[in-house]
């Protein structure tokens, strides 16, 4: 019962989409998916608590990490 009550209380809830990432300025492309996968992992880690959370996550991550940098991340 706890567990139906616990995702009950969780499906109203409005969680970051790619829409909403490129609403705060990002262009299309791979980062989008890049951003999403970080704040679902800081869901899942509970860094998050809501959508302002996950909202306030993004720009962070948007703003303190240029494209090209990130392009980057996979070299040696």
């Amino acid at each position: 019962r706890h567990v139906v009550r616990t995702f009950e209380s969780l499906a109203g809830r409005r969680r970051l989409r790619g829409r909403d990432v490129l609403e705060l300025g990002l262009a299309p492309g791979p980062r989008v998916g890049r951003i999403l996968d970080q704040v679902a992992r800081a869901r899942r880690e509970r860094r998050v608590r809501d959508f302002d959370d996950e909202l306030a996550l993004a720009t962070t991550l948007i703003r303190g990490v240029p494209a090209e940098a990130e392009r980057n991340d996979d070299s040696p």
